[in-house]
């Protein structure tokens, strides 16, 4: 028994809708993993930028004792 055309094309359909489904899942997914890397990188420069400061100060207290003593 051949297949009709008619079913064959209603499931064809019914299928590319779920892919397109699925790309646009997939987008948003995308979407939110860069927001969610440009957020972190955000944290980790502000760390790097806290941990300098911490460091240029404990130089300048250790040259400041140094000059004292």
């Amino acid at each position: 028994m051949a297949i009709d055309p008619a079913q064959k094309m209603a499931a064809l359909e019914a299928e590319l809708v779920i892919v397109a489904k699925n790309h646009t899942e997939a987008k948003q997914v995308i979407q939110n993993c860069e927001a969610k890397a440009r957020w972190l990188q955000g944290g980790i420069d502000a760390c790097k930028d806290i941990l300098k400061a911490e460091e240029v100060v404990a130089i300048e207290e250790e040259q400041t004792v140094k000059k004292t003593s």
